[in-house]
């Protein structure tokens, strides 16, 4: 799993509930970051902070499907 978003201290806090239940998990601040971490491990699921622009989440969308169509989780008050 990726979790991708500008908040530090939500991602981390995500972070450890998603491996306290049993998730391998892998932290993208910055959107170059997702396809470096794509690239290099296997990810089930990419999971998009509400902390990014509409911009961000469609380009993270973007990058996904260009990695095998890996499916993403909108966690979002802005309808991204």
């Amino acid at each position: 799993m990726l979790l991708y978003g500008h908040d530090e201290l939500l991602l981390s806090t995500r972070k450890l509930v998603w491996e306290w239940a049993g998730h391998q998990v892998s932290v993208a601040q910055e959107l170059g970051q997702i396809s470096q971490v794509l690239d290099r491990e296997h990810v089930d699921l990419i999971v998009l902070c509400y902390s990014l622009s509409r911009t961000e989440c469609a380009m993270a969308g973007l990058i996904a499907k260009s990695h095998s169509e890996v499916p993403t989780l909108l966690m979002t008050k802005c309808g991204c």
